[in-house]
């Protein structure tokens, strides 16, 4: 995996594309911190999860029956598919900076990301909660169709043995900000506001 992934030494340009990767365990809390970023410094907000959704729904897709069964059954979706749908939607944009809300989730993403994108990530924020929490979280939701008690177990395998050894690789590199996502919305708001401060990812 040769994709760099630094610090910025400076206030980024406006014109210089910057992609924040909000990742975590199902119910961690991604999408509320990726929408908190969105709100206070104007970037894109991505959810793959969403785009994806969305994509099936509308049968965008060739493989769309399959992609939805994966998905309600709680599997990750071939890398293929969401970087395609990602590098679109990327590209609809005028301006490149850009919060990405569950991506990468595994090192395949990963990989597919650096071979065809080849833009650096400026930063990956690891949301860390229990497996507990996670099962605990989900089933209170209960707002999606992949919300179901054997999916929702399914979700946290897939996390587990994908997810996870991600999270591994870059904090080897000490290229992750590790939150501690059992905390409130508004500390994680804060603590995600100081960081993107004290690292100058902001226009």
């Amino acid at each position: 995996m040769g994709l760099s992934i630094g610090n910025s030494a400076m206030k980024l340009d406006a014109e210089k594309p910057c992609y924040i990767c909000i990742i975590g365990g199902p119910g961690s809390g991604k999408t509320t911190q990726s929408r908190f970023i969105h709100e206070l410094f104007d970037f894109v907000h991505l959810s793959t999860g969403l785009i994806l959704r969305q994509s099936v729904a509308s049968q965008r897709l060739q493989n769309w029956e399959n992609v939805q069964k994966r998905m309600n059954e709680g599997k990750s979706v071939d890398s293929d598919i969401v970087l395609k749908l990602l590098s679109d939607a990327i590209d609809r944009q005028k301006e490149k900076h850009i919060v990405m809300d569950g991506f990468p989730i595994n090192e395949e993403n990963f990989e597919a990301w650096n071979m065809n994108v080849k833009e650096k990530l400026n930063a990956i924020f690891y949301f860390e909660i229990t497996e507990d929490e996670m099962h605990k979280r989900l089933t209170k939701r209960n707002e999606r169709d992949d919300d179901t008690e054997t999916a929702i177990k399914e979700r946290i395998r897939t996390f587990n043995y994908e997810t996870k050894p991600l999270i591994e690789y870059f904090r080897n590199k000490g290229k992750v900000t590790i939150f501690d996502g059992m905390k409130t919305k508004e500390e994680l708001n804060a603590e995600v506001k100081a960081e993107i401060m004290k690292r100058k990812l902001y226009k």
